[in-house]
């Protein structure tokens, strides 16, 4: 798709990262070792971020989703979830951020 990718092993690591540059659009794990996706989403609330944020997780209770729902702008659970869906809500989050 064309995309430049940048990776972390953790969040303390991704927040490093995005304090240098920020990107375009953060796909976050929730479960990582160290500094969670959890963490990191407090670190970079979404009222005050640049960037969308789509949660992964193989987490599929209400409280996970309702949760992500709120601080994050996208979620899925990674067995229910396809390359395509990923492409294209990325593809929209991204245009969205154009236009503002």
């Amino acid at each position: 798709m064309g995309y430049a990718v940048r990776t972390a092993e953790n969040g303390q690591i991704a927040a490093e990262m995005i304090r240098k540059l920020a990107p375009d659009l953060l796909l976050c794990d929730i479960l990582m070792p160290g500094r969670d996706g959890w963490w990191l989403l407090e670190e970079f609330p979404k009222q005050k971020r640049s960037f969308p944020v789509i949660m992964l997780t193989n987490l599929e209770d209400q409280a996970t989703r309702k949760r992500s729902n709120a601080f994050a702008d996208g979620y899925f659970v990674k067995r229910t979830m396809t390359l395509q869906s990923l492409l294209e809500m990325t593809a929209g989050l991204l245009e969205r951020r154009k236009k503002q």
